[in-house]
């Protein structure tokens, strides 16, 4: 029985990959669960099955909605805020000079 660091026991099923894979080396690849005798044990590394295929599309999107919109909107803020003051200046000037109460002048 193994034993984590704060001294839980570790069940079998959780054996670490490396210790199921010199198994199956050892046994032949029959001998691990789930896979075929006539089925590669390796897979290439960049195929759609491995362990980094499902993490990139998630790193792509925290890129594209997490990082960029902190770098480019306290940047782009400014300008911004500069047309919406020029753009509610200008409506004033319009109500100012249509004679109705309200406007700023």
């Amino acid at each position: 029985m193994r034993y984590d660091k704060d001294g839980f026991p570790i069940p079998v099923e959780f054996e670490p990959a490396s210790r199921v894979a010199r198994d199956a080396w050892v046994d032949g690849p029959a001998a691990v669960p789930g896979r075929a005798a006539d089925r590669p044990a390796d897979r290439p590394a960049g195929s759609a099955a491995g362990p980094t295929a499902s993490r990139k599309p998630w790193l792509v999107l925290a890129v594209i909605f997490g990082i960029i919109p902190a770098v480019v909107i306290p940047a782009a803020l400014p300008t911004i805020r500069e047309v919406v003051v020029q753009l509610s200046l200008e409506r004033a000037r319009e109500t100012l000079v249509a004679g109705l109460p309200g406007a700023v002048a």
